[in-house]
């Protein structure tokens, strides 16, 4: 993978984590270091409703199966963030990619749509065309809306079991939402960073090592580097402006996008029977429904997984999209003390072990939420691992870690 790495390195300096590695020194904190008062650990690859965090460009895959997957089907219409081209593996990418598919419904003059999947995608489209006099249903497996976005409550703080960040605030929709809704947000500062290494102590590096590349990497895509395309570092385009998260929780930009139409829950979608020049009619838990069109918004990892049987079979060019791209894992392990025993100015601070996957790269949600609560990433086949663990052996593995560097 010729230039890969260069790639990789500077896609991580646009992130600030590289300009972390070069940050002032900081007092550390003196504090002696307590067990966790509650925990919360991710496991969305066994998750059956995502299989998966993101999709990626995987290796073999190319960046027009993107657009192979996105287009339309007589009746059938696809969004979500793995058809987005310009914008893939974010929430700012689903939202705009459901108000494309939205127009190409609208174009078409359908006017009974079941949207299927209630993340970003699915309720960008809905309130796309529920604002154009559409007739539209969004129905979800889940018991709750969001997708991938999932703000839950960890003791009486707020955390973000999926998306954390917007991705660059400067025109980005996502930031039209938080006003609309008057949700706060904080910025993440990335140079406010350190690097540790295997014994706790404090390094100073022009640049990441090539292992420790390759796990931020993993985070990044939720994907090892070797299994990442050459083109996966070229996909996409950024917004400017500052990274920011949510007190209150991504959840919170929600009810910009869920009035005016109906929602249906708990109900998985396991059949899709489609004509070329008919409608849809859907097979759900104990009904059949038929509509005008059905805009499919479910995770790549739920087609990947052939949960859904679409009837007749989707044409050979869509099939292999879904067979090619790659649906990334990235997991996260918060801890939540009753005080802080980190330096606290620090908005996160990477552990550069002998094993670079185990615990690396951490997240101080304090600067978020104003708990003292800790946030560890693992990608790729690290998070996949992880989730096999129990979550006793995770967090004793995650506090020998922490006490290492803070101890």
């Amino acid at each position: 993978m010729p230039g890969s790495h260069d790639k990789a390195n500077s896609m991580l300096s646009r992130r600030g984590i590289l300009l972390g590695a070069l940050a002032a020194p900081a007092l550390l904190k003196a504090s002696t270091i307590t067990a966790p008062t509650a925990h919360a650990i991710t496991r969305w690859r066994s998750d059956p409703y995502a299989y998966g965090s993101y999709s990626f460009l995987a290796r073999g895959a190319e960046p027009t199966q993107r657009r192979d997957l996105a287009a339309p089907l007589g009746p059938l219409f696809f969004a979500g963030e793995a058809t987005s081209s310009d914008h893939p593996s974010t929430v700012h990418g689903a939202l705009l990619s459901g108000r494309r598919a939205a127009q190409e419904i609208i174009a078409t003059g359908r006017r009974r749509i079941a949207v299927i999947g209630a993340g970003f995608a699915g309720l960008g489209a809905a309130a796309a065309l529920h604002a154009a006099g559409v007739e539209v249903e969004v129905i979800d497996a889940r018991d709750r809306i969001g997708g991938r976005v999932h703000s839950a409550d960890l003791a009486g703080a707020t955390i973000d079991l999926g998306a954390s960040w917007i991705h660059g605030i400067q025109d980005n929709p996502l930031t039209a939402l938080a006003e609309e809704t008057r949700t706060e947000t904080r910025i993440t500062d990335w140079s406010a960073l350190h690097l540790f290494n295997e014994s706790g102590r404090r390094r100073f590096l022009p640049f990441l090592p090539r292992a420790a590349q390759e796990v931020e990497v993993s985070h990044a895509y939720g994907a090892d580097f070797t299994d990442l395309s050459p083109d996966a570092f070229e996909e996409g385009d950024e917004f400017g402006g500052d990274e920011v998260t949510f007190p209150q929780g991504y959840g919170s930009l929600l009810p910009a996008l869920t009035t005016g139409y109906t929602i249906t829950l708990g109900k998985p979608v396991r059949r899709i029977d489609w004509t070329p020049d008919g409608g849809a009619t859907l097979t759900l838990r104990g009904s059949r429904r038929a509509y005008d069109g059905a805009l499919i918004t479910v995770p790549l990892g739920v087609l990947k997984s052939g949960d859904i049987t679409f009837a007749p079979a989707l044409p050979p060019e869509k099939e292999a999209a879904i067979a090619d791209l790659g649906m990334g894992h990235l997991s996260k392990v918060f801890l939540r003390f009753d005080a802080p025993f980190w330096n606290e100015d620090l908005h996160a601070f990477v552990y550069l072990g002998e094993d670079p996957t185990r615990f690396a790269t951490w997240i101080n949600i304090a600067k978020t939420n104003d708990a003292p609560i800790l946030m560890a990433f693992h990608g790729g086949s690290a998070a996949d691992a992880l989730e096999e663990r129990p979550d006793a052996d995770i967090i004793e593995d995650a506090m020998d870690v922490l006490t290492t560097i803070w101890g």
